[in-house]
């Protein structure tokens, strides 16, 4: 928490220098770049560390936390509204959930994984636990599953309905546009005769 913090301030920093010289966004980058080695050091580092645990909290509720965590989210998210170019709003969140997927790809895909770190992608997942999320049932399921049943061919007969519609709708308004289309033509062409008649035009 106080690395990614840290990072956030970093990344304040390229705002307050933005419009300075190349020396100003050369130590915005050092700097920036001193964080994540920091915070990559400590992150090794706490994997180091034996798995006993220092502070054992138990009935905590989780809504104030996520109140405070929205505060400094709440701000990033104000910056999108005042911006004068979404577009790279737009590239960050692409390169954003490009990184996150290749982070859970691993877990997504079921790859075989140690035990720490599938102990860890348990933090950052954003669901629950495989267990209590889904229990183990001992129910027989090996048991015949007809196709044909009513309740097929009631979902097939509203898919049907539903394509005829879709496709009456289509043909529609290609009707209506086809009509306009031909009204605006003639309309131009009767326009474009009343100026040859004002003009002495053949």
């Amino acid at each position: 928490a106080v690395g990614l913090i840290a990072l956030a301030l970093r990344f304040l920093d390229f705002d307050a220098v933005s419009g300075r010289g190349g020396r100003d966004m050369t130590a915005a980058f050092t700097s920036l770049a001193k964080v994540g080695v920091a915070l990559i050091v400590a992150l090794i580092v706490a994997a180091l560390l034996p798995d006993s645990p220092i502070l054992t909290l138990t009935n905590l509720p989780v809504e104030p936390i996520a109140l405070m965590i929205g505060v400094p989210l709440g701000y990033f998210a104000l910056q999108v509204l005042a911006a004068r170019d979404p577009r790279r709003f737009v590239a960050g969140i692409v390169v954003a959930a490009v990184g996150w997927f290749a982070i859970l790809y691993p877990n997504i895909a079921a790859l075989p994984l140690p035990a720490s770190i599938v102990n860890a992608y348990q933090g950052i997942l954003p669901t629950y636990l495989y267990a209590f999320q889904f229990p183990v049932s001992k129910i027989d399921r090996n048991i015949p599953t007809p196709i044909l049943t009513p309740t097929f061919a009631l979902l097939a007969a509203a898919l049907v309905v539903a394509c005829l519609v879709v496709a009456y709708s289509t043909w529609v308004w290609r009707v209506a546009l086809a009509d306009s289309t031909a009204s605006l033509s003639a309309d131009e062409a009767d326009e474009a005769d009343d100026g040859r008649i004002l003009t002495g035009g053949a």
